[in-house]
């Protein structure tokens, strides 16, 4: 839509919207207002609603034809207008996001949204030129089924990292997890947890602790250093500790396994079935039973033996000679 020459209408307008801001009836729907600004350089004014930044995105690449924007221009912070911040930065990564000292500092129950995450914070700083956005206390951050929460943290936009701190608590369908701290690389899916790190694979029964947990993409291989232990609880309700310096748990197919392996598990399963200290004991009373033994037998002052019963000396083993028959 021509506003001017030099000024362009790119907003949308929702129709199935039925309450503005969730108080304010709006019975034919509501507009959501964008503009762009041709000049020298090229200002867009504005986003829209988050469920319409396909559309805005091509009213705005239809406007601007092989141009490119150089400047978005956030009045304030409100979801109609800035939802799609990161849509537009990711249709056009050299534009400056451009708004007033305050424009981009939240206080209260602020909601943010990127391409695959939401956060919920009690105050969000943004900074238009590091692409660094601060969250305050109380973090609540969703993907999906999974969930995380901390007391504060930050997120770069640049690098797509996500850094939380202070009682950090992640759940996930297959594992849950504590930390002081928790850094994510989503591009390559990499977390690494610090300070009190504990995460339990909810999957295996496994639980590990330490000062350092690192792992990439799944559980399948965890990385842990600074006094880590792991805890695993079997079938049988046993339970198995492992410490070291550096321990690292890993999960493979049993289709890849030798199968000489499982032969020789079995052998350690029966060995540690064994009480080793009763079997100890057991060795070492049979040894001594056998020295004493021995000892006795070369004893110069064993007295002689005593005579067995049915022994050749005793009255009751000589022969007992048969009588003649006497006939009448």
């Amino acid at each position: 839509m021509r506003v001017t020459d030099d000024i362009k209408y790119v907003g949308v307008n929702d129709h199935q919207v039925d309450l503005f801001e969730g108080q304010y009836v709006v019975p034919r729907g509501m507009a959501y207002n964008s503009y762009v600004i041709l000049d020298e350089k090229i200002a867009v004014m504005d986003t829209v609603d988050q469920h319409f930044g396909e559309e805005w995105l091509a009213n705005l690449a239809a406007v601007l034809g092989d141009r490119k924007p150089d400047y978005l221009i956030v009045q304030h912070m409100e979801p109609d207008h800035s939802a799609n911040i990161t849509s537009f930065l990711g249709a056009y990564p050299d534009a400056v996001v451009i708004g007033n000292a305050k424009t981009f500092t939240f206080m209260d129950n602020v909601h943010m949204y990127t391409d695959t995450t939401f956060i919920k914070t009690s105050r969000l700083l943004y900074n238009s030129e590091t692409n660094l956005a601060t969250f305050g206390y109380g973090t609540d951050v969703w993907n999906e089924d999974n969930m995380m929460s901390a007391n504060d943290g930050w997120f770069d936009r640049g690098r797509d990292w996500f850094f939380f701190r202070k009682n950090v608590h992640i759940q996930t369908p297959d594992r849950e997890g504590w930390s002081d701290s928790l850094l994510y690389k989503r591009p390559v899916n990499e977390v690494e947890m610090l300070g009190n790190a504990q995460i339990l694979d909810t999957t295996r029964s496994v639980r590990a602790m330490a000062g350092r947990i690192f792992y990439q993409d799944t559980l399948s291989r965890v990385e842990m250093t600074r006094r880590p232990v792991i805890e695993s609880v079997t079938e049988e309700k046993d339970t198995v500790y492992f410490g070291s310096d550096t321990l690292v748990h890993q999960s493979i197919p049993k289709c890849a396994i030798d199968s000489m392996a499982f032969v020789l598990a079995e052998k350690r399963l029966k060995d540690m079935e064994m009480d080793p200290v009763m079997e100890y004991r057991r060795k070492a009373a049979e040894a001594a039973a056998k020295a004493a033994e021995e000892a006795a037998k070369n004893d110069p002052n064993r007295p002689p033996e005593l005579p067995q019963k049915g022994g050749k000396n005793t009255a009751s083993d000589r022969p007992v000679k048969q009588m003649p028959a006497v006939s009448g």
